[in-house]
Order: structure tokens, then C-alpha cells, then sequence
């Protein structure tokens, strides 16, 4: 079986093989693919005693008859607190009966909302009104209970601020926690975080943007589009420690022990697989995963995944026989930790067959990042890479890597992709991108997102043209623990050399409860539903 294109510094690399069974084409691609998303916790049990107060608060309310939002104007009048509230989850021109002799607050807003599957709390200045996604946690005792909680959704769409396009794989997370999410291709995102959070600020952030910070509050309102603004710095302009590109990537790999957790963490993230035939989607499978990894002087090889829970869907009907599965999918989510198993355009002895040129200074939650960019040379048949690299301009940890095979290389790796094979089918690859991303917690780095897209052409021989198939493989880290983790118990970790698709059951609408994912973009949205016949 061929080595993979890219050399590993520890483990084994990954490998791509397509083969026949029953009939049909199975692709099993180990590359993975990188998403980012976080899970975000709100929690009510930080709320000061004085804001339970106020739901205390008595008040007196001529009896009358209104509408819910001249209800709440009249609420505000009084009580000097504004309203934060999703408009489509409150019919305001709704109207009702009004009127109240010295009573809690907390009775008012109950009798003014007449919906129990809505909750308030107090934040501040604001009475913020919204309905949990999942069942709670603790039983609700009454409306201001500290010991409440429950899950709230946040969703929006994140735009560049100057040419209203969308901002694909943004971060989404709660500052100053191991919680978040990330953003769709069409920069849409959805967060599920916990009552518990509500006092807590939320930042947005992607390579080459200023940061947005606002408090959770402020995104309750569902459905907003949030700008952020372009922050690239021109070399010129910058005094920099080290010109030399190849001495700073030597720094950052000496700086692997430094700048990554040395002890075990658990990761929370969610997976996604999917296979298109001519642009139309022919299956889908998806994942909450848990991943146990070793400190970074352990290689990869001895890191476990767990499966909490999966579905997946495919074309059932189609004719063709034909469909590409990837086979290790779950362990390239592994082997693409490129901190931990550097490839081979990372690695010393491989230094001398690329070319290495530092091109910009970008932003990054609000640090300045070296970009470094690399491509094969001509002489060297075995470097097939090109992209770039993201270093910290303090830490010179390594943040992000894009790569891709070069164009020009593509034939030449073609054999790396394709294992094997039936006789009567041709196979030839026209692309092989990966993105990967860390994201700082603290003072150390963590695995955030993984991406992996593939594409090839597929023909039988009596077949002029073929169907182009692409594979795009994501993971978008959710949550990081690092106190008392343990390994698993053998029996709960996954196959992760198989095939994901087959250890998972069909598909499920509303399926993830409390876990965060990612939202998917609506073009795939319908066709998962199509496919699985809703």
C-alpha cells in the first residue's frame, strides 16, 4: 500500500483507497476536513440577588386591554427595564387582558406572555425573554429561580463589513471559555448555550478580521447579521523580530511543548461526511464525537474517539451504482492535527524541497499572525504541497494551516489517493484541500477546526466523460476539557480506521438536543431532508 503524500513525524500517515463491494465503488479518504464550532453554556446562577429583586419587585397595573408590545412598554414605563426578546418567538399584536393590585413582577410578565414554554431573567437593565431548546436540566421552581436552567439558541449570519459577503468559518465562541461554535459556508451559525451564561460576553473572530465582542444579551435577538471588519497589516509597516521564514517555522516547532497542552483533554466536537455526485448531494453522515487526546509528546496513534451520537442519509434510489465512501475518516481527524503529526512540509529533512516566503501580518482574535507561504519545488517529485501557515507573532505557535496539492502536482499524487480499484473504472483526482485550526484557550493551543475537500472524476471505460464526485469531510470543536480526564473504556471507543458512515444509524430530524453543530448550509439542508424522504 503507497505511503501517503504527506510524511508524518510520528504514526502512520493516512491513506485513500477505492474498492469494490457488492457492486459498488467505495472511496475511503482519511484527509480530513476542518470545522470550527463551540459550544456556548448559559448559565442564571451568577445573577446578583438585586435582579431577583426585581422580579420581586410589586407593582400596579390599571386593569385594561392591550397588545403584548404596548403591555411591554407599559411594563418598561414602570419598571425603567427594556425588553430583549426574538421577535418571531412572541406574537406582540396579540392582545390581552392587563391589570395587576400590588404584584410581583414575575406575575405580571407570566400573565402578560401567556406562553409557559417562554422564560425571563433579569440581566442588568434588560428583561430578556426567550424559550429554551432543550429540556431543563433542574426543575424550575419559579420564574427567578437561581437554580434553573435551561438552553438558549443564538443564531445569525456573519458578513464582511465592507463587501456584505459572507465570512465562512468564523469563530462563535464565549469569552474567556472553552465553548463555541463556527460558521457555515454561507457564514450562517447556530449556538446553543446555557442559562448559565447570560452575563458572559460572546466574540466572533476569523484570520484577518477585528474581533466583534458583544454581551449574549445582545444576540438574543435571532436572525441579526453581525459585520466584521477587514484587519490586514502590510509587511512594510511592520518591524519584524525574524525576516527569515524557515527560522521562524523552526521556532514554532521547537515551541510545539511551550504552546500545547502537555496533559490529556477531551474534546467535544461535531463530524460531518458528505458525498456529492455533479453537485448534488448523494450522502451525508454526521456526528457528535469525543476525542481523548494525549499531550503533545504523544504521538496520534494513541489518542481514542467516541461516538455520542450519529446519523446519517443517502440517495437510496439512485441508478448508479456508484458511491464513494471514506474510509478512515475519524482517524484523519487525528493524523490532521498538524501540531502533533507534522507533515511533511514541517519537518526539517523536507525544509530543503519547498520554498518558504513570509507575505503578510494578519489579525486574529485580536493577536498579529505570520503568514507564511510555501510551495514545492520542481526538482523535488516527492513535495506535492502548497499553501500557507499562520504563526503567532509572540508565540510563534502555529494557528492555522491551509494547504492544498499543487495543480501541477495533482497527476503525480493521483496514485496516492487511489489504492485500488475495478479494472473497468478510471479514477482520476482534480483536487485536495485541507484546512486546519487551532484556537488559544488561556496560554495553551487547542485543536478547533479540520476541513478536507476532495474531488475526482470517475468514468467506466464505454463512458466519454464521467460524474465528478467530491468528498468534504469536517470537524468543529465544540468543547475543551482538561481537568480529570480520563481514557476510554475500550468498548466505547470508535472504529476509527472503518468507515464512519456504516457505525452510525439513518437520519433523524432535530436529532443533536443540547450539542452544538454545525448549522449546514441550506442547499445541504434540503437535500439531507430530501434523501431521508421528509
Amino acid at each position: 500500500m503507497p505511503e501517503s503524500p504527506v510524511k508524518y513525524r510520528q504514526g502512520k500517515s493516512p491513506k485513500a483507497l477505492i474498492y469494490k463491494v457488492s457492486g459498488s465503488i467505495k472511496y475511503y479518504d482519511p484527509h480530513p476536513a476542518k470545522i470550527l464550532f463551540f459550544i456556548l453554556v448559559l448559565s442564571i446562577s451568577g445573577l446578583i440577588r438585586g435582579q431577583d429583586s426585581l422580579l420581586t419587585r410589586r407593582i400596579t397595573v390599571r386593569d385594561t386591554t392591550l397588545n403584548i408590545y404596548q403591555a411591554f412598554q407599559l411594563i418598561s414605563q414602570i419598571t425603567r427595564l427594556n425588553f430583549t426578546y426574538s421577535p418571531d418567538m412572541i406574537d406582540l399584536s396579540k392582545a390581552v387582558r392587563m391589570g395587576a393590585e400590588n404584584e410581583p413582577l414575575h406575575s405580571v410578565l407570566t400573565s402578560v406572555l401567556q406562553d409557559p414554554s417562554l422564560e425571563y431573567r433579569i440581566i442588568g437593565k434588560q428583561i430578556v425573554v426567550f424559550r429554551p431548546v432543550v429540556v431543563k436540566r433542574q426543575q424550575l421552581i419559579t420564574p427567578f429561580s437561581r437554580d434553573s436552567v435551561s438552553m438558549l439558541e443564538i443564531r445569525g449570519r456573519v458578513l464582511d463589513r465592507y463587501n456584505r459577503q459572507p465570512v465562512p468559518f468564523a469563530n462563535i465562541c464565549l469569552v474567556g471559555k472553552s465553548i463555541g461554535t463556527v460558521a457555515n459556508l454561507q457564514g450562517n451559525f447556530l449556538l446553543k448555550v446555557s442559562s448559565l451564561h447570560l452575563q458572559d460576553s460572546l466574540g466572533i473572530s476569523c484570520m484577518g478580521y477585528k474581533q466583534l465582542t458583544l454581551p449574549v444579551t445582545a444576540f438574543l435577538t435571532s436572525g441579526q447579521d453581525y459585520y466584521l471588519k477587514p484587519d490586514i497589516i502590510p509587511i512594510q509597516e511592520v518591524i519584524i523580530r525574524k525576516t527569515n521564514a524557515l527560522s521562524l517555522l523552526r521556532s514554532a516547532i521547537e515551541n510545539i511543548p511551550r504552546n500545547y497542552p502537555p496533559d490529556p483533554t477531551l474534546l467535544t466536537s461535531f463530524y460531518r461526511e458528505i458525498v456529492t455526485k455533479n453537485d448534488q448531494v448523494m450522502a451525508v453522515s454526521e456526528a457528535i464525537l469525543q476525542t481523548y487526546k494525549t499531550g503533545y509528546n504523544l504521538p496520534a496513534t494513541v489518542d481514542q474517539i467516541k461516538i455520542i451520537r450519529g446519523r446519517k442519509t443517502m440517495d437510496k434510489n439512485s441508478a448508479d451504482t456508484l458511491i464513494l465512501k471514506l474510509k478512515a475518516g475519524l482517524n484523519t481527524t487525528l493524523l490532521l492535527d498538524v501540531a502533533k503529526n507534522l507533515p511533511d512540509f514541517l519537518t526539517e529533512e523536507s525544509f530543503q524541497n519547498y520554498y518558504y516566503k513570509m507575505t503578510d501580518i494578519i489579525v486574529s482574535d485580536q493577536n498579529e499572525l505570520y503568514v507564511i507561504q510555501f510551495s514545492p519545488k520542481d526538482v523535488s517529485p516527492g513535495s506535492i504541497y502548497k499553501g500557507r501557515i499562520f504563526l503567532d507573532l509572540k508565540s510563534l505557535a502555529i494557528e492555522a494551516v491551509e494547504f492544498e496539492v499543487d495543480p501541477t502536482k495533482i497527476e503525480e499524487a493521483s496514485h496516492m489517493f487511489v489504492l485500488k480499484k475495478p479494472r473497468h473504472i478510471k479514477v482520476k483526482s482534480q483536487k485536495a484541500q485541507y484546512k486546519v485550526t487551532f484556537r488559544k484557550i488561556g496560554d495553551r493551543y487547542y485543536l478547533n477546526l479540520i476541513r478536507c475537500e476532495t474531488t475526482f472524476r470517475i468514468r467506466h471505460k464505454n463512458q466519454l466523460f464521467g460524474s465528478v464526485y467530491t468528498t468534504i469531510l469536517e470537524m468543529a470543536v465544540t468543547q475543551v476539557e482538561t481537568s480529570e480526564v480520563e481514557r476510554f473504556r475500550i468498548k466505547e471507543t470508535t472504529r476509527s480506521q472503518e468507515i464512519f458512515m456504516e457505525q452510525i444509524t439513518d437520519y433523524q430530524d432535530s436529532f443533536w438536543g443540547e450539542y452544538n453543530f454545525i448549522k449546514p448550509e441550506e442547499p445541504l439542508e434540503e437535500a439531507m431532508k430530501k434523501l431521508s424522504g421528509e
